[in-house]
């Protein structure tokens, strides 16, 4: 005796299953009978999308058609499977992603095998011989049978043919391929599928890299590459830049990049304190300071008089933060250098520095870019609804790029970043407030114009629904007073 599962036990236990991946391990059972440790094995590779064909690798290697049941639970398993560096097809959906061990594949059987009420044991084993007793009832030939079942021991084959032979058929086959026989779809479900068939998720290659993917400067801007061209030219002919931008655009990240463009460039972080920022340059130009301890006259001095052949471009983050003070030892500088400089405000005290530039601002990413941003920054985070993420960030960032890197950056101490996680993502970078003041004011003086109009009208009715939309107004203000 061989231990199986008729029809009606069959279709019980697909009935309790309701998770797609433990849908497509159970439907993997029943229509291709494929060994426990196969279906553990298998890998994201291993399945053919096109020719809806499953490559077995072992000793028993083998290729097997996947009829259109089967086919559908493994492609909606695909869609909801985590991307990540794991490539197993088959993967944990609960805390760190790792393939799944043969002793959970049999507990989750177990498991639906209870809730189904099945009296008897059931196994994987049981699902293959589930499998191979309903194929042989299919009158397939021999040498076929031993292809699909990866079957070298003919003895084991006679077991299965002599069971089916002793076990009447439940329903007709309705196919003449031997897997699309045992297809237990409805009819409507069949036609259904066959019409708007389920479309695999093609799984998406993670770096092995611990931790998430960063945007270095000098391998990579996103979407400046009109600002690029416009900057380099200008800097060539000796014409001093000064980017300007809300804070988190990527200005200092721009900066470096454009540092990679050219063969004698001096990057300094910061104007203040002045002392420092001059004896960066002097260092930047190969030299030392010729008097220990020097002033910033002295410093200047220096600088000045090294020979213009080898004089670079100068370039400095958060311009801002120069001190009044120290704007005439700047504006030496920028008679005897180009300067390349970023600044998120320009203060009105500064303006004679301002002046000396010339102004370029930078604008949020589009929405292309911004696409290609975060799918840069997540290629190797492990992610169950990526369409869900980048919809998130985009509405969130509104095309910031530092409002996207805190916000990926936050998502990298999750295993997983599910659903939840994504809905529960923040950033106020990126978002824009409106002032609402003005209008405030001109809705308040209608809804009073509107009371005085009714009086005048003797509308009774219409000064009711003024004093009912005043009302509202006032209490509406009130909370929105009481949340700021």
């Amino acid at each position: 005796m061989i231990d199986y599962l008729n029809h009606n036990e069959t279709k019980a236990l697909l009935n309790e299953i309701a998770h797609s991946r433990d849908l497509a391990i159970v439907s993997l059972f029943l229509n291709t009978g494929i060994f426990l440790n196969e279906l553990t094995a298998l890998q994201i590779s291993d399945i053919d999308w096109k020719t809806k064909q499953l490559n077995i690798k072992g000793n028993r290697a083998r290729k097997i058609a996947l009829n259109e049941d089967v086919f559908n639970t493994l492609a909606q398993w695909s869609q909801d499977r985590i991307d990540s560096d794991c490539t197993a097809f088959f993967t944990t959906t609960k805390g760190k992603i790792q393939p799944l061990s043969d002793r959970s594949v049999d507990h989750l059987i177990r498991k639906y095998a209870t809730k189904a009420r099945l009296n008897q044991k059931v196994n994987a084993h049981i699902l293959r011989n589930t499998f191979a007793i309903r194929l042989c009832q299919t009158g397939t030939k021999k040498e076929t049978l031993k292809s699909i079942l990866g079957l070298i021991d003919s003895d084991v084959l006679k077991r299965y043919q002599d069971a089916a032979k002793a076990i009447k058929q439940t329903q007709p086959l309705l196919s003449n391929e031997p897997l699309d026989a045992l297809d237990n779809r409805s009819w409507f479900t069949k036609k259904l599928q066959s019409i708007w068939p389920t479309q695999p998720k093609i799984a998406k290659p993670l770096k092995a890299i611990d931790g998430i993917i960063e945007a270095n400067p000098k391998e990579i801007m996103f979407g400046r590459d009109a600002e690029l061209k416009k900057i380099r030219t200008e800097l060539e002919r000796g014409q001093s830049i000064l980017i300007t931008g809300q804070i988190g655009l990527g200005k200092t990240h721009f900066l470096k990049h454009l540092e990679t463009n050219f063969a004698h460039a001096i990057f300094i972080p910061s104007p203040t304190p002045i002392k420092q920022m001059l004896e960066d340059i002097i260092q930047g130009l190969g030299q030392k300071p010729d008097i220990p301890k020097a002033s910033v006259r002295s410093l200047l001095n220096q600088i000045i008089h090294t020979p213009k052949a080898i004089r670079p471009i100068l370039i400095i983050d958060d311009l801002a933060k120069l001190k009044q003070p120290d704007i005439d030892p700047f504006l030496l500088l920028l008679d005897h250098f180009t300067i390349l400089a970023a600044t998120d405000t320009m203060s009105d005290k500064l303006k004679i520095i301002w002046w000396k530039f010339q102004v370029i601002e930078l604008e949020p990413l589009d929405e292309p870019t911004t696409k290609n941003m975060i799918r840069y920054l997540t290629q190797n985070l492990p992610i169950s609804d990526y369409q869900m993420l980048q919809t998130k960030l985009l509405s969130l960032a509104n095309g910031n790029p530092l409002a996207i890197t805190d916000m990926v950056k936050h998502l990298r101490h999750r295993p997983v970043v599910s659903r939840q996680v994504i809905r529960d993502l923040y950033h106020d970078a990126g978002i824009r407030y409106r002032e609402w003041s003005n209008m405030l004011i001109i809705f308040w003086a209608l809804l009073i114009m509107s009371r005085f109009i009714a009086l005048g009208t003797h509308s009774f009715e219409a000064y009711i629904l003024a004093g009912f939309g005043t009302s509202i107004f006032m209490v509406l203000k009130y909370f929105v007073q009481r949340m700021k």
